[in-house]
């Protein structure tokens, strides 16, 4: 007999341990949280609403997703809404109950909520996207979640190459403390172009959701004594991991070849299996009416200061439509991981601004 309960600490062994199970694909990776589950889920919702799926008589955790909350701008107001993240099911259930109690669960905690909540799906999740694809082809009437495809999502792998003089007609320098009033007026001001934009507050840098970032980890881009960029990184080593496992038999074969061919290049090798990726997120993007020139030096200044410091990706999440993907698809990626941004309801019609398929998605809150 299996169960659902909110999370409670005694869970974290077995939550963990799910974590650890990896995910297919050309290259099978594991999703890890060590060294505390809990400590991730809050860097995705500010108040994260997890649940576990367990079986009593043996304590076992087989499933777990987190429904939290978190602040963001929707029609020139703050509001909190949902942000549906972390749905793992052990291989063993999948076919089990397991889905329908999660799914239930979802049902009784948002029957009270206004606005649809957001969720992200990548490309190679096959068995979740066939699940929405089955969920948008049933009766309205059901009583499950409708997912509603705003736009997709491309993840981009920026590697580190020796640094090379670029000119800047910006001032590009990192935060301090004494920046904190500006970069918040900055943020109130151009957040709200895009409805479910991140609201943030850089005064509340102590909590939770801020875990291990400092105000100097924020680059800003100034003209003529204007604040016109800024761009966060973060390095959540410490709190999220991604362990290579292995590779399928075609990516074994290619692997030498590329490694050669990318030591040539000064590319980002293949790692050996067990490896541990250390990548650096870019995040709280925002430049001022979207110019790309601001977006692309910023990150060039983030790749020139962060060479040689042991990472070897930036990684950074756009919308496709988005017209700061310029910039990225310019400097050059190593690779591109693509997924669907959806907003999920029971089935009621979006609101219009919800479908102009532009919209901001924080890749170190995914």
């Amino acid at each position: 007999m299996i169960k659902i309960a909110p999370y409670q600490p005694e869970f974290e062994e077995g939550i963990k341990a799910l974590c650890r199970i990896p995910v297919s694909g050309n290259i099978s990776l594991a999703l890890e949280r060590e060294p505390n589950y809990y400590a991730g889920a809050c860097l995705q919702c500010e108040k994260p609403e997890i649940f576990v799926v367990y079986e009593e008589s043996l304590s076992k955790v087989w499933a777990v997703f987190n429904a939290g909350k978190r602040r963001v701008w929707y029609r020139n107001e703050v509001v909190e809404v949902r942000y549906l993240c972390d749905l793992r099911i052990h291989p063993e259930k999948q076919q089990s109950p397991a889905l329908y109690l999660i799914v239930k669960k979802f049902s009784e905690i948002t029957a009270n909520d206004l606005l649809p909540a957001q969720t992200v799906v990548f490309a190679d999740n096959h068995k979740m996207l066939a699940i929405i694809e089955k969920l948008s082809q049933r009766k309205k009437t059901s009583q499950l979640p409708f997912y509603h495809l705003i736009g997709g999502l491309t993840t981009y792998m920026l590697g580190f190459n020796s640094p090379k003089e670029t000119k800047e007609n910006l001032d590009i320098r990192r935060a301090t403390n004494d920046d904190i009033e500006t970069m918040q007026a900055f943020f109130d001001k151009e957040s709200p172009r895009i409805n479910y934009s991140p609201y943030y507050n850089f005064s509340e840098l102590e909590r939770p959701y801020y875990r291990g970032l400092k105000i100097s980890d924020f680059f800003l881009a100034y003209e003529k004594e204007k604040l016109v960029g800024v761009c966060g990184t973060w390095d959540q080593s410490g709190i999220k991991q991604t362990r290579i496992v292995g590779y399928s038999r075609t990516y074994q074969i290619i692997k030498p070849l590329y490694n050669l061919l990318a030591s040539i290049f000064g590319r980002p090798l293949l790692p050996e299996a067990g490896k541990i990726l250390t990548y650096l997120n870019v995040h709280s993007i925002l430049v001022e009416e979207s110019r790309t020139e601001v977006f692309e030096q910023l990150i060039l200044r983030i790749q020139k200061e962060r060479y040689n410091n042991g990472f070897d990706y930036l990684l950074c999440s756009l919308s496709e439509e988005g017209p700061l993907t310029k910039a990225l698809d310019k400097l050059g990626a190593d690779r591109k991981i693509k997924g669907k941004y959806y907003c999920v309801n029971f089935g009621e019609p979006l609101p219009q601004e919800f479908k102009s398929g532009h919209f901001y998605v924080e890749s170190a809150r995914i």
